[in-house]
């Protein structure tokens, strides 16, 4: 079973995401609304963190920080992949430095988001 934290803040998207990934055999997913909800549930063990990039308190550059900075043994190594309307070249070079893996546009085509994690879960599927 492949465990994704799905982090997005508008319900709509975290909804249709989440519906869509459940339906993809062998994904688990948890979902967080905000970036403090996201460390908390970053505690536990996921293979890959689906981060929404603007939500309010702490946004999601801010959190793949946070998380990059745990002591857990995987904290350096769990793909995090930003997802977010925030498209420029600055945008995907601020994701990076903050220790995000990829960058992934909105609207995201869905076979978009199958492809981005078959590159870092697919030997694990």
């Amino acid at each position: 079973m492949i465990r994704i934290l799905l982090v997005e803040d508008d319900p709509v998207i975290r909804d249709t995401t989440s519906y869509f990934l459940k339906c993809q055999q062998n994904f688990e997913v948890v979902c967080a609304d905000t970036g403090g909800e996201a460390l908390s549930h970053a505690r536990e063990k996921f293979d890959v963190i689906l981060m929404d990039i603007r939500m309010p308190v702490m946004s999601g550059l801010e959190a793949a920080r946070q998380i990059r900075a745990m002591s857990r043994a995987d904290a350096q190594t769990v793909p995090i992949i930003a997802m977010t309307a925030n498209a420029y070249e600055e945008d995907v070079s601020q994701s990076l430095a903050a220790g995000m893996n990829a960058h992934l546009a909105k609207p995201i085509e869905p076979q978009v988001i199958l492809d981005t994690l078959a590159g870092y879960i697919g030997s694990k599927n």
